[in-house]
């Protein structure tokens, strides 16, 4: 059975920084998630073009999109900024 949003086959993500055009999809990211992201600097995942999960760069917690399957990109987005605070 085929479920959308749903699938097998291992997805490429990308995991970048926020950037200010990406304003209104974080807006709708905290709408949808009915949960607000923590000031400052931002990593954001994109599937399929769209934001589907924020994390602050500093640390703390993942808001993702709750109608949309998160769960493979949660844990690769914390460990991202894990690396990059490493690295400071």
């Amino acid at each position: 059975m085929w479920v959308p949003g749903l699938s097998l086959a291992p997805t490429l993500f990308p995991i970048r920084r926020a950037l200010p055009a990406d304003g209104p999809a974080l807006e709708l990211l905290e709408q949808l998630a009915e949960r607000r992201l923590a000031a400052g600097p931002l990593l954001v995942v994109e599937v399929d073009g769209e934001l589907v999960a924020a994390a602050p760069a500093s640390g703390g917690p993942v808001v993702t999109d709750p109608f949309r399957v998160t769960l493979d990109v949660e844990e690769p987005l914390r460990l991202r900024s894990s690396q990059l605070r490493a690295a400071a």
